[in-house]
């Protein structure tokens, strides 16, 4: 039995009004961030020339036409990074430009890409040069597909399972079609004198089949790679097997599998979600619009679900409950945290003097909330019907200036990011959701993080990061094994400028970008971006000119699957305290009140 902690808080660090300013679309930003040269409101008023005194640029810097200072190698890369001039990129030549040929190949145009994206089949550099000089010759122990150019392993020909689109590896087989048998095993079972059995049964070290086929030779071929662990974009042409969620060995060779509530796709790599289409969520002004993914039309179109009766809202932040159909959404500035139920009907639940950004954990049914006054998280429980049980969030942990927030509720963690101070870099803290055991995941080498959101399937880390005139997308796996940058604004063709929102489903990452009034879907690996054509470089949303798109959240029932025992375990009652998870000893339990403390404390023995 795990073991219960209480704790309750009579007070909070006092923080003076001077210390924080109000950006003019109501976001709170700690005051020494005004007139920095960097962009911290989404709005850009805290950089207001008229407002803000002239600015010298060191001598590595270059000074925009708007004052603002970016690094000199951000002049003439073909990208605009003065925010809101073109200055940069004025009276420059590029025939001169290198890539770093470690990291970059250099299209025929001058314009560099990301190595991984080259022989990829697509026209990344746009006169097609990328794709230039390309095998289309599998390596050994491999056969491509005709039609597609895939490449299987050969172990896959004739093992009763349509590997190509077509079928083509099935097709040849000592006669036309083979006979579909009678009682054909699932994708995840192999057939065996006549059985059926789990695919977790082979290579396992007994035999299953009266011949041992089950544990023969391609048991001993190398175990294919998951696409969370690789730095480059999968290549197909190359022969690689690398799969989105699990690789198991099979008779015929090592196979992808897909985590319950995904199924294979016919490449045999990618996992798609089962049953219902997952739904995106975006803000516009004082709008929440929806658009639904997988929509056989694949339109643009949206519908406008939520209407804040506040005209001035910046919504910067939205949650959904896919277990009630709840959706939480912030408006910055009127600090107030929203709810509307699948009636409609909408309500304040809360007035958070400060509040910066929120996340919902489905598990113990608590609403995360991160703060400048007083710089800290807190958590704020909630009924079933979104009801806060305490006006004021439950203190869990203090930081200098903490802007944004994502839950593992699954694992009992989750990511905060801290601007820091003048003397302290801007980085992500890994801690327990009670609040306990912080370390530090991630310091940037950027002024600001703008944004988290963790994969749930994969356990990796997405946040967004910028300054100096750069904005960046990274992505590290909880263990720390594996990172990278997925997105800059110093690659060619980037459509990055300032991710303020991101949001993750299957192999994409949804991010918007209120300076471009955009959202953009990402390969959560490679970083193209593609729109629901599946042309590149094009957002899937933008909106008009007098709109600010400033959140986007994806919500589908695979992502708060399970774990459900935990709120109705006896010793967690919600009418009593306040419950959270903790990744070793399951559940951590706060008291909110003083008064309660010895009437609750006889109840609980």
């Amino acid at each position: 039995m795990g073991f219960v902690q209480f704790a309750f808080f009579v007070c909070f660090i006092s923080v003076t009004s001077s210390e924080v300013w109000k950006c003019d679309d109501g976001l709170s930003i700690n005051s020494a961030w005004r007139c920095d040269g960097q962009f911290d409101c989404l709005d850009w008023s805290d950089e207001n020339p008229d407002n803000c005194p002239p600015r010298e640029c060191s001598p590595s810097e270059y000074k925009c036409n708007n004052g603002m200072c970016i690094s000199d190698v951000l002049v003439c890369n073909g990208e605009y990074d003065c925010m809101g001039d073109q200055s940069d990129e004025s009276n420059c030549t590029y025939h001169n430009v290198d890539c770093d040929v470690t990291l970059f190949h250099m299209c025929g145009n001058n314009m560099c890409i990301p190595m991984e994206w080259r022989c990829d089949n697509e026209d990344d550099c746009g006169d097609n040069s990328d794709e230039m000089g390309c095998s289309n010759v599998c390596l050994n122990g491999h056969v491509i597909c005709n039609k597609t150019g895939l490449c299987i392993s050969e172990h896959w020909v004739c093992d009763g399972v349509k590997d190509c689109v077509d079928g083509e590896d099935e097709s040849h087989c000592g006669q036309a079609d083979p006979p579909t048998p009678a009682n054909p095993c699932n994708i995840s079972a192999f057939e065996c004198d006549g059985n059926c059995y789990s695919i977790f049964r082979a290579c396992d070290g007994r035999n299953d089949c009266v011949d041992g086929l089950d544990e023969g030779l391609t048991c001993q071929v190398s175990t294919c790679r998951l696409r969370k662990n690789d730095d480059f974009i999968r290549n197909m042409n190359g022969g690689e097997i690398v799969c989105d969620h699990l690789c198991i060995a099979t008779p015929s060779g090592p196979r992808c599998y897909c985590h319950p509530g995904f199924s294979l796709e016919a490449n045999g790599f990618e996992c798609k979600v089962d049953g219902v289409s997952p739904s995106l969520y975006f803000s516009s002004s004082n709008q929440i619009r929806r658009i639904t993914l997988h929509a056989s039309s694949l339109m643009r179109s949206d519908d406008v679900i939520v209407v804040d009766p506040n005209q001035n809202a910046s919504i910067t932040a939205i949650q959904y409950d896919t277990n009630t159909n709840i959706l939480f959404w912030l408006d910055s500035n009127s600090e107030n945290i929203h709810t509307m139920a699948a009636t409609g009907q909408q309500r304040v639940i809360a007035t958070i003097p400060g509040v910066t950004s929120l996340a919902f954990d489905w598990l113990t049914y608590n609403l995360y909330v991160t703060r400048l006054t007083p710089p800290s998280v807190g958590v704020i429980p909630l009924t079933s019907d979104a009801t806060p049980t305490t006006t004021t969030p439950i203190h869990l942990a203090t930081y200098q200036a903490p802007t944004c927030i994502a839950l593992l509720p699954h694992k009992g963690l989750m990511i905060v990011c801290d601007h820091g101070n003048p003397s302290t870099n801007p980085h992500l803290t890994l801690l327990n959701m009670d609040g306990t055991s912080p370390r530090t995941f991630h310091t940037t080498d950027l002024p600001h993080i703008h944004a988290v959101a963790v994969d749930v399937i994969t356990d990796l880390v997405y946040w967004g990061e910028t300054g100096a005139g750069v904005a960046r997308v990274r992505v590290k796996s909880l263990d720390g094994s594996h990172q990278k940058v997925i997105l800059s604004s110093a690659m060619g063709n980037s459509p990055i400028q300032y991710p303020s929102s991101i949001s993750m489903f299957e192999d994409d990452l949804y991010f918007t970008d209120p300076h471009m009034r955009e959202v953009w879907r990402l390969d959560s690996i490679s970083g193209k971006a593609t729109n629901f054509e599946g042309g590149d470089n094009e957002p899937i949303v933008k909106v008009a000119m007098s709109d600010k798109v400033l959140a986007v959240h994806v919500a589908h029932p695979v992502q708060q699957r399970a774990h459900r025992e935990f709120v109705t375990q006896p010793m967690c009652d919600v009418h009593v305290h306040s419950c959270m998870r903790e990744p070793t000893n399951g559940i951590t339990m706060f008291m909110s009140t003083i008064e309660d403390i010895g009437a609750r404390w006889e109840n609980l023995h």
